[in-house]
């Protein structure tokens, strides 16, 4: 299993949820690893580091690999992060 976390605006439409946030969502995830939890620097900018600390999570920023493609979907400035037990 792998978990992409961000914080936007999504629409809802029915029983769907649309717009790019939803789509940035699903890119962050595809970041993670087997196991692992993504997070975007907007979804962070929500949480006191404090909390973090107090849950014993600490958050790497992860950096694009030179040679990968861009990823479509998520904003070039947008810093995604990797959650793990501290």
């Amino acid at each position: 299993m792998r978990v992409g976390i961000h914080t936007g605006r999504p629409q809802r439409l029915a029983a769907d949820w649309l717009g790019v946030d939803v789509n940035i969502a699903a890119r962050v995830m595809e970041r993670a690893t087997k196991g692992g939890i993504m997070a975007s620097g907007s979804t962070l900018d929500h949480i006191p580091q404090a909390e973090l600390d107090a849950l014993g999570v600490a958050a790497k920023r992860t950096r694009r690999p030179v040679f990968a493609s861009k990823a479509a979907g998520i904003p070039a400035d947008l810093p995604i992060y990797r959650l793990y037990i501290a």
